[in-house]
C-alpha cells in the first residue's frame, strides 16, 4: 500500500475544508494557551520588570522614535549591553498610554503567546498536513510550564516578541512557490524584515537564519541523498539564506553604535553566571549539566528558581560525570536530528535545525554571558522542538491502516498525552501566580535553591521585611563569608543594621560596600545619609563626590546624590555650587517631585519666586496629590498676597491631611486675606479646638475679633497668644503691644 505524503512547504493551496480545519486547531490551542496562563493578567512587577519598565527612564521621556533606536534596554546610563529597541518601542508606546499600570503589559505578553501558540498550529496543520500532530504538538507549547517565566512576566516581552516575529518568518518564507516568482520575492522580502525585527526583540533570534536556509533546503524532504536536496533546492536556499544571514548581521551591527561591543560585562556576571569565572574542563562540564536541567526541565519543569545564580547549580565534578554525560547525550541526539534531517519528513528537519541553533546560542557553551540559566531561555528553542516532533506525533494518532490493528495503542498514546498537556497546563495555572510578586518568587527560589546567592539575598531581605534582624545578618555573614566579593551583600548587612537600629555597625558596613566593584551613586549615597546622621557632615559630602564621580546606578540614585549633595551645600552657605547640583538632578529625573521641591526652596531663597513656582507646578504635574508641593506652593504664593490662587491648593491639601494644622491653618489666613472671614473663623475654632496653643490661630483671631469691634474677646485671644509664645517670637512684640492698648481702652471706659 502507497501512504500518501503529506503536502510539501509551498505546495498548492489546499481545499476550503483542510484550511478551515486548520484554523479551528489554531483557535483551539490560542485558547488552550490563554486558559493555562490566564492567571499571570493579575500579576505585578517583579524581578527585571523594576529595571526595564519602572526604572527605565527612556520610557518618562517624550516619544522619538531615533532616539528609542538609539537607547539601550534598560536605558541610558544602564550598561547592560543590551539593545532591543522594539520591546523598548512597544513598551513606551504602553507607558505614554497606562504608565505602571502592569495589567496592560501582561496583556500583551499574553496575547503574543497566544498569538503564536495558534500560528504554529496553524502552520503544521495548514503547511505540512499534520493536523493531528499541530494539535498535540501546538497544546504542548501553548500550556508547557516551562514557558511560565516567559508569559507570566512583563520581562518575558522580549522573549515572546523575538519567538512570534521568527516563526513569522519562517511562516511567510515557507510558502513561496517556484511559479509565483513576485509573489516569492515579497515572501523573502518580508520573511527578512520580520527576522530583523525579531533580532532587534532580543539577541537570541541571531541564529534563526540556519533554520530559514534549512526550510529552503529541505523542500520535499525526505529525500535518500544530501546531494538531492542540494541539486533540488540549494540554488534557493543559498541564495536566501545569503540575504538572511545579511539581514542579521546588518541587525545585529546595529547594536555597535549604541552599546559599543558585542557584549558587556559587570561586576555581577560571575554571581549571575558562574561559568564565567570557570575555566576548562570545568566550563565544558557546566554546560553540560545546564543542558541535563534543560532536558528535565522539558520533561517536568520542577524544581525552578527566577535565578540560577552562583550556588544554585553546583558544578559537576568532571565531563564524565553523570549529569554532563546525560547532558552530552541530549545535545548528541539533537545533533545526530540534524545530521540526518534530509531524511526527515518537514518540518521534523528544520524542527532540529531551529533547536539546535537557537539553544547552543544561550546555552554558554559557545561563550558565556551575563546570565547562566533561565527557564525563558526555552522558549524560542522549543519552537524548534514541536516542529520535529509533531511529525511523529501525528503518525501515532493517526488513521488505522487497512489492515486493522493499533486502535488500542492510539487511544493509550492519545490519553497519554491528554493527560500530559492537563498535567502540564494545571502546572501552569498555578505557576503563573509564582511570577505575582517579589515575595513569592523569593519564596520558590530559597525553596527549590536554597544555595542560590540571589536566592540568598532574597531570603535576608524577607527576614528584614519580618523584623528578624539577628536571623538576616547571620544569613548575610555566611553569604559573604562564602563570596567575599558579592555585590550588595555588605549594603544589604548595612541595611538591615540600620532597621535594627544599630548606627554604627551600619556605617562600618557602608564604608566596605562602596569598595566593592559593584558600588554605585545609590551605595554612596546611602553611606552619605548615615554620616550625615551621626553629624560628620564634611565626609558626607565627600561620599557624594565621589558618587557623582562614579557615574554608575539608576537614574534616579544619581539624581538623588545630587540632590542631597546640593541641598547640604545650600545649608552650608555655598549657594552657587547647591544651585548647580539641584539643577543637574532635576535634569537627570525630571520626574522627582522631591528634587523639584528642593530646587524651588533653593529659587525661592535666592529672590526668584517665579523660578520655584515652575519648579512647584511641575512637581504637581507629576503628583497632583502631593501633599509637599501643595503646601510649599501654596505658601509660596500665599506669601506673595496671591491667597486666592493659594486657596484650591492648600483646600485639596487638607483634603488629603485633615489632621495636617499647618495646612488647615494656612487655608484660614488665606480665607482672611480674600475676606471669607465666617470660613476662617469656623476653621480657626477647629484648630484651637484641637490644640488651644496653636499661636496662628490665636492671633489671628485676636485680629478678627478686634477688626469686627469685640475687643474683650480679641484682648482673650492675645493674652493667650502671649501665655503660650516664646520670647523671642517676631510677633510677641507687637501682640502684646496690642494686647496692652485693648487692656488700656478697656480701663478707661
Amino acid at each position: 500500500m502507497i501512504r500518501k505524503r503529506p503536502p510539501a512547504a509551498g505546495a498548492p493551496r489546499p481545499p476550503l475544508a483542510p484550511r478551515l480545519r486548520a484554523l479551528a486547531i489554531a483557535l483551539v490551542v490560542a485558547g488552550i494557551a490563554l486558559a493555562a496562563h490566564a492567571p499571570a493578567l493579575r500579576n505585578g512587577f517583579v524581578f527585571d520588570d523594576h529595571y526595564e519598565i519602572e526604572d527605565n527612564r527612556t520610557l518618562r521621556e517624550p516619544f522619538s522614535l531615533s532616539g528609542l533606536m538609539a537607547s539601550e534596554y534598560w536605558g541610558p546610563g544602564s550598561q547592560t549591553g543590551w539593545y532591543r529597541p522594539v520591546p523598548l518601542i512597544v513598551q513606551k508606546r504602553i507607558f505614554d498610554r497606562f504608565g505602571e499600570n502592569p495589567v496592560p503589559y501582561h496583556v500583551l505578553v499574553l496575547g503574543v503567546h497566544v498569538l503564536l501558540a495558534g500560528l504554529l498550529a496553524w502552520l503544521l496543520a495548514a503547511r505540512f498536513g499534520l493536523p493531528r500532530g499541530a494539535l498535540v504538538a501546538g497544546a504542548l507549547f501553548a500550556v508547557h510550564t516551562v514557558h511560565s517565566e516567559a508569559v507570566s512576566t512583563a520581562y518575558g516581552l522580549k522573549e515572546v516578541l523575538a519567538a512570534l516575529l521568527s516563526f513569522g518568518a519562517l511562516a511567510v518564507l515557507t510558502g513561496w512557490r517556484e511559479d509565483a516568482p513576485w509573489t516569492r520575492l515579497f515572501r523573502l522580502l518580508g520573511a527578512g524584515f520580520l527576522l530583523a525585527l525579531a533580532i532587534l526583540s532580543k539577541e537570541s533570534a541571531a541564529p534563526v537564519p540556519a533554520a530559514l536556509f534549512a526550510a529552503d533546503l529541505l523542500r520535499g524532504a525526505p529525500f535518500a541523498r544530501w546531494s538531492d536536496a542540494l541539486r533540488r533546492n540549494g540554488r534557493a536556499a543559498m541564495f536566501h539564506g545569503a540575504f538572511f544571514a545579511t539581514v542579521a548581521f546588518g541587525a545585529i551591527s546595529m547594536r555597535f553604535p549604541v552599546v559599543g561591543r558585542l557584549l558587556l560585562t559587570s561586576p555581577f556576571d560571575v554571581y549571575t553566571n558562574p561559568i564565567a569565572g570557570m575555566h576548562q574542563p570545568e566550563r565544558l562540564a557546566m554546560g553540560l549539566k545546564i543542558a541535563a536541567l534543560y532536558g528535565r526541565m522539558l520533561v517536568w519543569p520542577v524544581p525552578f528558581t527566577v535565578s540560577y545564580a552562583a550556588g544554585a547549580v553546583s558544578p559537576p565534578a568532571a565531563p564524565w560525570s553523570p549529569v554532563a554525560l546525560l547532558g552530552l547525550l541530549l545535545l548528541v541526539a539533537l545533533t545526530a536530528a540534524v545530521v540526518i534531517a534530509w531524511r526527515l519528513r518537514p518540518p521534523a528537519g528544520m524542527g532540529a535545525v531551529w533547536a539546535l541553533a537557537t539553544y547552543l546560542l544561550a546555552s554558554n557553551l559557545l561563550f558565556p554571558f551575563s546570565t547562566m540559566m533561565s527557564e525563558r531561555f526555552l522558549y524560542l528553542p522549543s519552537l524548534g522542538l514541536a516542529l520535529l516532533i509533531a511529525g511523529p506525533l501525528d503518525r501515532v494518532l493517526g488513521a488505522p491502516s487497512r489492515a486493522g490493528g493499533g486502535d488500542s495503542r492510539r487511544t493509550l498514546a492519545a490519553a497519554g498525552l491528554v493527560l500530559i498537556v492537563l498535567a502540564l497546563g494545571a502546572l501552569s495555572f498555578q505557576r503563573a501566580s509564582a511570577y505575582g510578586d517579589d515575595a513569592a518568587l523569593t519564596r520558590a527560589g530559597w525553596r527549590w535553591y536554597p544555595g542560590g546567592a540571589i536566592a540568598r539575598l532574597g531570603h535576608a531581605d524577607a527576614l528584614m521585611e519580618s523584623a528578624r534582624y539577628d536571623e538576616a545578618e547571620a544569613e548575610l555573614q555566611r553569604l559573604l563569608r562564602e563570596n567575599p566579593a558579592l555585590p550588595r551583600a555588605e549594603e544589604r548587612l548595612a541595611m538591615n543594621a540600620e532597621a535594627a537600629g544599630r548606627e554604627e555597625d551600619a556605617r562600618a558596613h557602608w564604608s566596605r560596600a562602596i569598595l566593592s566593584p559593584g558600588a554605585d551613586a545609590g551605595t554612596y549615597q546611602a553611606y552619605a545619609e548615615s554620616l550625615a546622621r551621626a553629624g560628620n557632615v564634611d565626609e558626607a559630602l565627600r561620599q557624594l563626590t565621589a558618587g557623582i564621580r562614579a557615574g554608575t546606578g539608576s537614574y534616579t540614585s544619581r539624581a538623588r546624590v545630587r540632590e542631597m549633595r546640593g541641598t547640604i551645600l545650600l545649608r552650608r552657605g555655598r549657594p552657587l555650587q547647591g544651585f548647580a547640583d539641584l539643577r543637574a538632578a532635576v535634569a537627570i529625573d525630571p520626574w522627582s517631585p522631591s528634587a523639584q521641591e528642593d530646587l524651588a526652596g533653593a529659587l525661592e531663597a535666592m529672590g526668584d519666586a517665579r523660578g520655584a513656582e515652575n519648579a512647584l507646578r511641575s512637581a504637581l504635574a507629576l503628583y497632583p496629590d502631593r501633599a509637599a508641593s501643595l503646601g510649599r506652593l501654596g505658601r509660596l504664593l500665599l506669601s506673595q498676597g496671591r491667597a486666592e490662587e493659594a486657596i484650591p491648593l492648600l483646600e485639596r491639601l487638607c483634603a488629603l491631611q485633615p489632621r495636617d494644622l499647618r495646612a488647615r491653618s494656612d487655608l484660614a489666613v488665606s480665607l482672611v486675606r480674600v475676606r471669607r472671614l465666617d470660613r476662617a473663623r469656623a476653621l480657626f475654632e477647629e484648630i484651637l479646638a484641637q490644640d488651644p496653643r496653636h499661636l496662628v490661630a490665636l492671633a489671628t483671631m485676636g485680629s478678627m475679633e478686634e477688626a469686627e469691634g469685640r475687643p474683650d474677646s480679641a484682648r482673650r485671644y492675645f493674652e493667650r497668644y502671649l501665655e503660650t509664645s516664646p520670647p523671642d517670637n517676631g510677633l510677641t512684640a507687637s501682640v502684646r503691644a496690642r494686647a496692652a492698648r485693648l487692656a488700656d481702652a478697656q480701663g478707661s471706659r
